[in-house]
């Protein structure tokens, strides 16, 4: 019995030592934590291709890997480190992303059958909002761009060589820092176009406005419906954005809603007859409404 008793003593802390005793969540540990975003099914539901976010403890910051999975969950392979919006071609050939940070970040364009990724754009400022026109040749996009603003005063003369103060720093804008940004870029988002196996990017918006994605193609692929608060008042009523179809060929903008609150969201029926976007009005609570299209102008509103 002693002999028993003493095993058991001898046994009991080694047990109890190699059971897993339970863990707070530390500071530290969010680094560690991944998760799956921007999931995009294949036209033929048959894949999804999502981005694989990570943290970066060297960088303070979280990044994105681009990720393929089959939709029964076989194959699941990376594509791309440090990628963000994927989006499918229309034949599903393709998956046009951006990767790079910030000022250095490109669309690229990945063939799945070869696995071959070719550089689309080279812009200063990091694109957003891919969609691929409905032939597959043309992708749109959202880019900020420097705002043009006259000087508030004709600077001196400064001798050379002279060290002067910086010049003073002029805000026009309502709105000009963010905590944890600090002062923002005296810029706004704009509209563009680039062939989608590269080329320079044609500016088809403009002016003091900033326009939001999703962007939506028509189905001839004559125009694209986007979200933007254009209103001379705009920045004093900053939800009140109505939806806008920009003519591709020569960025002729006409716009189709014209309700109080913010219309977005934009999504062209099967038929382009009709847009479906999100709306509300008084209500706090989102409403779907349907806009009707007039190929190829579209004249009507709602």
């Amino acid at each position: 019995m002693l002999r028993r008793l003493v095993f058991a003593c001898l046994v009991l802390p080694g047990t109890v030592a190699t059971a897993a005793e339970p863990r707070t969540l530390q500071p530290m540990d969010v680094f560690d934590l991944q998760w799956a975003s921007d999931p995009q099914v294949a036209p033929d539901g048959r894949r999804v291709a999502y981005v694989r976010m990570r943290g970066d403890v060297m960088k303070d910051a979280y990044t994105g890997d681009l990720w393929l999975v089959g939709t029964d969950g076989r194959e699941h392979r990376p594509l791309a480190s440090g990628a963000a919006s994927p989006r499918w071609s229309p034949d599903g050939s393709r998956l046009a992303y951006v990767a790079g940070e910030r000022g250095k970040a490109q669309i690229f364009v990945i063939w799945l059958e070869s696995g071959t990724a070719s550089q689309v754009t080279r812009v200063v400022e990091k694109p957003a909002s891919l969609a691929w026109s409905p032939d597959g040749r043309t992708l749109a996009f959202i880019m900020p761009v420097a705002a043009k603003a006259e000087p508030l005063v004709r600077p001196l003369p400064k001798p050379e060589g002279a060290d002067w103060a910086a010049p003073p720093k002029v805000i026009e804008s309502l709105v000009y820092r963010e905590d944890g940004e600090g002062y923002l870029p005296d810029a706004r988002q704009q509209v563009f176009v680039v062939n989608a196996e590269g080329g320079a990017p044609r500016q088809l918006t403009e002016g003091p406005y900033d326009h939001q994605g999703p962007l939506a193609w028509t189905m001839d692929g004559r125009h694209l419906i986007v979200s933007a608060n254009r209103h001379p008042d705009g920045e004093y009523d900053p939800a009140n954005s109505e939806l806008h179809a920009i003519r591709v060929a020569d960025g002729a903008l006409e716009t189709l809603t014209s309700r109080q609150g913010p219309d977005q969201w934009p999504v062209v029926s099967p038929d382009g007859r009709s847009v479906a976007v999100a709306s509300s009005t008084e209500s706090p609570a989102s409403q779907l409404l349907f806009v009707p299209t007039s190929p190829p102008i579209l004249a009507n509103r709602l």
